[in-house]
């Protein structure tokens, strides 16, 4: 069996390192990851059906499929539904808008949604919280 000199490993362990790293050791930046929180509410008195779920998701509302982060709770049982996203700032674009939208659904159907999407993380709008009411899908 042959073994890789020593120097070379070292050489290649570095490589690997710098690239994982997303390239900040070399200055060149890398992710920015920074948490957006919030809260998903139900109308009141809302019975809510075993095995639902809660899909929060960001997006770029400039760009076509511009899906910037996503959550998704399983089982949820209270409300409000505390959520946590992680977005990678240093992908922003400070001219763009991105909106937050809430999915609540069961069995495969959509039960409540977000009845617009909510305005976050640039433009003034809320960039670490932003509480979300959801409603029934509109027919």
């Amino acid at each position: 069996m042959h073994r890789m000199p020593t120097l070379k490993a070292a050489a290649l362990a570095a490589l690997t390192l710098v690239s994982l790293s997303g390239c900040s050791l070399l200055g060149l930046g890398g992710p920015a990851f920074e948490p957006l929180t919030g809260k998903a509410s139900y109308p009141e008195n809302y019975e809510m059906p075993k095995g639902a779920t809660l899909t929060v998701r960001v997006s770029d509302a400039d760009r076509d499929h511009g899906l910037i982060a996503e959550t998704t709770a399983n089982e949820v049982e209270q409300s409000p539904t505390p959520f946590a996203l992680q977005v990678d700032r240093s992908a922003l674009d400070d001219a763009h808008r991105y909106t937050l939208e809430a999915r609540l659904s069961a069995n495969g159907k959509t039960l409540l949604e977000t009845p617009k999407p909510v305005p976050v993380l640039t433009q003034g709008a809320p960039t670490r919280q932003a509480d979300v009411s959801l409603s029934a899908p509109a027919p």
